[in-house]
């Protein structure tokens, strides 16, 4: 016996054997049938919506299936794999602990069978396409009222919930069709009875809409609240009534950690160049009506980031590592007592004002090739004056940076020149920085603004190494106003 889904497309769920979900629920007439992950990245352009799912199911019933609701006939093919498993790690929350940040992955994998061709619809509903995709059989359906479309899937082995034909007329009425995708997982079977879970193959949609959409009104036939996560994909900032921001930010293309979204996006969205993620969670009373993706206020970065810590600092560490100014080292750690180097400077000043100094980055420094990871960042400081090397013309950009130093460039960033020559004499604000210092009139201008403070006995220590957690210290209160 077959189950149906009504999708609302992106979804990032783990669920109870019990629960019902944000695309519409499995209504099993025997088994629970469960879907731990269903997700989507979705972007709007010109009039035409794309959609790339991918669900997950576990469960005791080899057959099931789901329905989505579409404005229009979509374009049906398969999609690659691992592009959600870039977007989760790319988008992944952070979880500031005393010693070290975590974020989460996870997957499947997937083998694929084959199906049999729909029979002919019943009167007064038409079959626009059939397809065969993976495990997936795909049938795009359209009819004249909701209750002949109930007739014809409860006549091809869908169980329908009550009250799903009222619902139906609602799409019906506006034009919408119907996507039903049926998995047959029976060949994968070791033997009859036996548990079955798997990943589905990502399903690639496209498909006309005079609007970004995301058909969240069939997810109200569950009876239960669901917890919603969405992947859009847009020329900026994109934002939904209600659904709390998870991370937003420029996709980088070049970076080389998450081939299989960046190949992905260079193929289908490739002028699109700002992704955010956002999630909810909404009662069934709440779902009302279709969700409408709209541009939001801003084009300000941002990244969940959870704090689990006493540091000191954490409070600055949230903050700019929220705003992807801080970020972790490879193994996940922050390590806020850390020295912070050179280079690791440099770039977090690009980074906090979102700065390329619209200057073309130079051989800057002897030391400082090419392919270093910082290299472009490197050349454009210096090139604006931000940044000096030593005489021998290297840059050093593994050596910490000393207090004073990381000052001396945090003011260069953010003062223009007549402003670095102003600051008062007095009083003095640090025993171990006197006049005759060489970085004397930016500590003083620093201090004057509250960008920095010394120690408890009162010492600066100038030629000190600075930490990364005074380095976020100093940038929140640069560009946040922090005390």
């Amino acid at each position: 016996m077959s189950k149906w889904i009504g999708a609302v497309i992106a979804l990032a769920l783990l669920l109870a054997p019990t629960a019902v979900w944000a695309d519409g629920g499995f209504f099993p007439p025997q088994h629970p049938m469960e879907e731990p992950d269903q997700m989507a990245l979705l972007s709007w352009q010109d009039g035409q919506e794309t959609m790339l799912l991918q669900v997950s199911f576990a469960g005791q019933d080899p057959d099931f299936a789901w329905l989505v609701p579409l404005p229009a006939e979509p374009q049906v093919e398969e999609g690659p794999f691992g592009v959600f498993s870039d977007l989760q790690a790319l988008t992944a929350r952070l979880e500031l602990r005393d010693e070290i940040w975590l974020s989460r992955d996870s997957g499947l994998e997937e083998k694929g069978v084959q199906l049999s061709a729909p029979t002919e619809a019943g009167t007064g509903v038409s079959v626009l396409q059939w397809k065969q995709v993976g495990l997936l059989e795909t049938t795009v359906l359209t009819a004249r009222k909701g209750w002949e479309l109930e007739f014809w899937l409860t006549d091809h082995g869908y169980t329908v919930p009550p009250g799903a034909a009222t619902l139906f007329d609602g799409y019906l009425q506006k034009g919408w069709v119907f996507l039903a995708m049926r998995v047959n997982v029976r060949p994968l079977l070791m033997e009859e009875g036996s548990p079955v879970e798997g990943l589905v193959q990502p399903l690639l949609l496209h498909f006309s809409s005079p609007e970004w959409v995301y058909p969240l009104r069939i997810s109200a036939l569950n009876g239960s609240p669901s917890q919603i996560t969405l992947y859009l994909a847009g020329e900026h900032k994109a934002m939904v009534d209600g659904f709390g921001l998870d991370w937003a930010n420029s996709l980088d293309t070049r970076d080389g950690g998450y081939p299989s979204l960046v190949s992905f996006w260079r193929m289908h969205l490739t002028s699109l160049p700002y992704l955010t993620r956002l999630g909810a969670t909404m009662f069934p009373e709440q779902m009302t009506a279709d969700l409408v993706i709209r541009q939001a206020a801003s084009d300000e970065p941002f990244r969940r980031v959870v704090t689990y810590t006493s540091h000191w600092s954490a409070l600055y560490l949230e903050a700019m590592a929220s705003r992807f100014v801080l970020r972790a080292y490879p193994d996940g750690a922050v390590y806020p007592d850390r020295s912070c180097g050179r280079a690791e400077g440099t770039a977090m000043l690009g980074r906090l004002l979102q700065l390329s100094w619209a200057l073309p980055a130079e051989p800057a420094f002897t030391d400082v090739a090419p392919g270093y990871w910082a290299a472009q960042e490197i050349g454009q400081a210096k090139a604006a004056g931000v940044v000096e090397g030593y005489p021998s013309g290297e840059f050093a950009p593994e050596e910490a940076l000393t207090r004073a130093e990381w000052v001396t460039m945090l003011m260069r960033t953010i003062q223009t020149p007549t402003e670095s020559e102003t600051y008062d004499r007095t009083p003095l604000y640090f025993p171990d920085v006197n006049p005759g210092y060489w970085a004397f009139a930016v500590v003083q201008k620093a201090a004057q603004a509250g960008i920095v403070r010394g120690y408890p006995d009162g010492s600066f220590q100038p030629d000190g190494q600075i930490t990364r957690a005074e380095v976020a210290a100093t940038l929140s209160r640069v560009l946040l106003q922090m005390p």
